[in-house]
């Protein structure tokens, strides 16, 4: 039952975590819109676009490389094995940080006037170029964090870079008077580089207090070659798939102009999309990728030990949360797109792109999921090749769809790479594991259930809110009553059995709960 305890604690711990981190982050999305307008946040966006390609280099498959390395090391000898793991991860990390930012900093010219056609994003590259030795470090300390179960050290952080950035990005826009979008952007850029530094210390600050007290090994084996057999398959499918990511982006705004809109316009567009409607589709996943990240460490160690029981156990729990959860967040998103646009961003556009691309929640819910179940698996690397595999489609739609057909094209690229990508990770987990899914309980049911409580909460709304939702307030109580009635059905239809509340209320027990024997396995080998 420890084994249980402490995962499903860690999961809570990173799910409220993230979660809140991602309101502040939406807030603070809804902030910056209001200040530099959809224009600009499609040049941030595409500006962001070039650093995810330089972060992936930075971090060079490092933070999963250290994660599973540190796992194995103290797998195989103790703390100090660990120990000096987390010392070789931490020395190629900061070198290959280093080596990314030099490398934006130097060309920040050529790319900002070649590649985006915006010359004015050469001072907002520059600057993020600052960050990157610092975020290498910072993935690396991550991922050692979470091998060894001190996922409050990471939270901490977390924490710290966001209050940093917020405080730091809002100050700097105060006393830029007019802010035009070079200087916007170069603000935010900024407020990301100091926190991200800021952040790195207070990880190495906690990371010296953990290692101080463990001894280092007399001798052992040289982890040169394992951890660049772990780090650079990794590295090398992230940067081909980050940068045809960034390709995507940036022929985006440059498709949707041939397709008859001015720049600025296709700009805006794809603001909206990447930059409004994106957040808000993604800000329930708070509460799935802190599960997708910790069961990379539960699947290797279950994996290494043979432990097939409990392995579909992990996988069956995972999946139970997951789809249901997705299915239901989809439904919600989709009936309350107008009024969640309106109040976010005052924008009908952005609403409209919320309600379209809604059905598409359980597909990048579960996919996120599943690609954490690969990672653990071992198979980082067909995870990476499927994400390469959707990029190069997304490419293929922006070159030859976007110019006849505009936005449509666009939206329809997002649906066509995310389902391909969606079913070759469930295919390969299955085939990995022999893990049946269960498409009644976890897919038709939930699907059924929310159908009816969006019914329900229509029924309800018409009856104490005839004007219709305007309001924050009423928003969140018809939201309220949809979840309520969501949940009720699930537990009706069986998708949550008396089974599965037990085994969260003895998660929720005492550490007496411990100590009876055979819990914890009896609970393994009855599913």
């Amino acid at each position: 039952m420890g084994r249980a305890r402490r995962f499903v604690g860690n999961v809570l711990l990173l799910t409220g975590t993230s979660l809140l981190m991602r309101l502040i982050g939406l807030g603070f999305q809804i902030y910056l819109t209001r200040q530099i307008g959809a224009e600009g946040v499609g040049l941030y966006q595409l500006i962001m676009s070039v650093e995810l390609f330089a972060s992936t280099l930075a971090v060079c498959g490092m933070r999963l490389a250290s994660m599973r390395l540190v796992t194995l090391e103290i797998a195989a000898g103790g703390p100090s094995r660990g120990k000096r793991a987390v010392r070789y991860c931490l020395c190629y990390s900061l070198f290959f940080g280093s080596m990314a930012g030099a490398l934006l900093f130097t060309t920040a010219p050529f790319i900002a006037g070649k590649l985006l056609q915006s010359p004015d994003a050469s001072l907002s590259l520059r600057i993020l170029a600052l960050s990157l030795p610092a975020l290498g470090v910072s993935a690396t300390l991550g991922g050692y964090f979470t091998a060894i179960h001190k996922i409050d050290r990471s939270v901490v952080a977390q924490f710290a870079e966001q209050f940093c950035r917020i405080g730091c990005t809002v100050g700097l826009l105060s006393l830029l008077l007019p802010k035009t979008p070079r200087m916007a952007c170069a603000a935010v850029a900024s407020g990301a580089v100091i926190s991200e530094i800021f952040s790195c210390l207070i990880q190495l600050c906690f990371c010296r207090r953990i290692v101080r007290s463990i001894p280092l090994p007399h001798s052992g084996p040289r982890l040169h070659g394992q951890l660049l057999g772990l780090a650079l398959p990794i590295a090398a499918s992230a940067l081909l798939r980050s940068g045809l990511s960034s390709v995507e982006s940036i022929l985006t705004p440059i498709g949707l102009g041939q397709s008859g809109m001015s720049y600025p316009d296709a700009l805006s567009v794809y603001g909206m999309v990447r930059g409004m409607a994106m957040p808000v589709l993604f800000f329930p996943v708070a509460l799935l990728t802190s599960l997708g990240e910790l069961l990379v460490p539960e699947i290797t160690e279950c994996q290494a030990s043979r432990r097939i029981k409990q392995l579909h156990y992990i996988l069956s729990r995972a999946f139970q949360l997951t789809v249901p959860f997705s299915i239901g967040v989809a439904g919600i998103l989709y009936v309350y797109a107008e009024p969640l646009g309106l109040l976010l961003y005052q924008n009908p556009q952005a609403a409209d792109f919320i309600r379209l691309l809604a059905p598409l929640v359980p597909v990048m819910y579960v996919d996120t999921v599943g690609d954490g179940m690969l990672k653990g698996l071992g198979a980082q690397v067909a995870s990476m090749n499927y994400n390469i595999l959707d990029a190069f489609i997304g490419i293929c739609f922006v070159l030859i769809f976007l110019p006849r057909y505009g936005v449509a094209a666009y939206i329809a690229s997002i649906y066509v790479t995310e389902t391909i990508n969606f079913l070759l990770t469930m295919n390969k987990v299955i085939a990995m594991t022999d893990f049946h899914f269960r498409w009644g309980a976890w897919v038709f049911k939930p699907a059924f259930s929310i159908l009816g409580a969006l019914s329900a909460a229509a029924l309800l709304g018409r009856r104490i809110f005839p004007g219709g939702v305007v309001s924050s307030v009423r928003l969140f109580i018809l939201i309220c009553a949809v979840l309520f009635v969501y949940l009720l059905a699930l537990v009706l239809f069986a998708c949550v059995t008396r089974e599965d509340l037990r085994w969260m209320a003895g998660l929720a027990r005492s550490d007496r709960a411990k100590k009876q024997k055979g819990g914890y396995q009896r609970r393994l080998s009855a599913y």
